[in-house]
């Protein structure tokens, strides 16, 4: 099954738009923000009893941080936070040598339960009744252009 993202999807309206005559500048307003990894689960990682929620927990850890101790000095509260060193937390190829913990307390690669690629994180969502609304318009080359007809023909389908 094709996977599109909600930009892929955006674009390819910007481009039937444009498509039509007497329009031009078509646009998709969405905004990317940073790179980010997209950690998909393998088939193994389910056999292995490797849930999406355990393994963003322990990827969480090992780079932010687990609490692991509250110190009350003062007024001020010191916590104390267990996770990887900088030098490693700054380096991708950590990621290479990472072990992931299975329910059974098994240490596997972490690329034998797990796919990564990079994407393009949006800098915001904006949401409409939950749903996630992406801004595409174009430009009429002049006021002879039928935009209600055009906007008629192309109305968006959704995916179920």
């Amino acid at each position: 099954m094709a996977r599109f993202s909600a930009a892929t999807s955006a674009g390819r309206m910007a481009d039937i738009l444009e498509s039509y005559d007497g329009i031009h500048s078509a646009w998709a307003g969405t905004k990317c923000g940073q790179s980010e990894i997209e950690f998909t689960l393998k088939p193994l990682a389910v056999e292995l009893g490797v849930t999406p929620e355990s393994l963003a927990h322990q990827i969480r850890q090992a780079f932010y941080g687990e609490e692991t101790q509250r110190i009350l000095r003062g007024v001020d509260d010191v916590r104390v936070m267990v996770r990887l060193p900088r030098a490693s937390r700054e380096s991708l190829h950590t990621l290479d040598r990472m072990k992931i913990r299975t329910p059974r307390g098994k240490e596997v690669p972490l690329a034998t339960v797990a796919g990564l690629r990079f994407v393009q994180a949006p800098s915001f969502i904006e949401r409409n009744a939950g749903a996630e609304v992406i801004r595409i318009g174009a430009e009429p080359a002049n006021e002879k252009v039928d935009i209600v007809g055009i906007a008629k023909e192309v109305t968006p389908v959704s995916r179920s």
